[in-house]
């Protein structure tokens, strides 16, 4: 038995293989018939239809819940909904954008509800995100106040870490 130094890596091995003709003619290629390769994807259109069965439930579930409503709700804007037809608003007659002109004249008392309801809209987003900024800009402060370097308070805010009293 050789020292495993001066073995080969055949004799090394624990079963060692050798190929016999038998092997060497089962795996050569027969005459007129092309070469075997690596086995290849089929090229072309031809996929896998799992993805899409996968995607199937979200997408129905998405029609059902947002979709349709929406479209609903624009139907419905366009016809003329009164106490009358609210029960039954298919049978409400159709108005086209005559809603939304009456909605839109700003010397109405629609038009000037709108008009109202914008403002407070700007000025309620204005106010918060001006707060969530100032909000903000002072937590950064304080956290550059530490150290100076910035990373004091995500790293002292973190449970897995110690903070240090000094930065490193």
């Amino acid at each position: 038995m050789l020292s495993p130094a001066t073995a080969t890596a055949s004799e090394r091995t624990p079963m060692a293989t050798s190929t016999t003709a038998a092997d060497a003619d089962r795996r050569a290629p027969r005459a007129g018939s092309p070469a075997r390769g690596p086995a290849r994807r089929p090229r072309g259109p031809r996929r896998s239809l799992l993805p899409y069965l996968l995607l199937a439930p979200a997408v129905v579930l998405e029609l059902a819940i947002h979709v349709i409503p929406m479209v609903v709700g624009v139907w419905m804007s366009l016809l003329e909904l009164t106490q009358f037809h609210i029960r039954n608003w298919s049978t409400a007659p159709f108005v086209g954008l005559e809603n939304y002109r009456a909605t839109l004249d700003l010397n109405s008392a629609a038009g000037k509800e709108l008009l109202h309801s914008f403002w407070i809209t700007l000025v309620y987003s204005l106010l918060s995100v001006g707060f969530a900024w100032l909000l903000g800009i002072s937590a950064q402060s304080s956290c550059n106040g530490r150290s100076g370097d910035g990373r004091s308070c995500g790293r002292c805010s973190s449970p897995r870490t110690r903070c240090r009293s000094t930065p490193p």
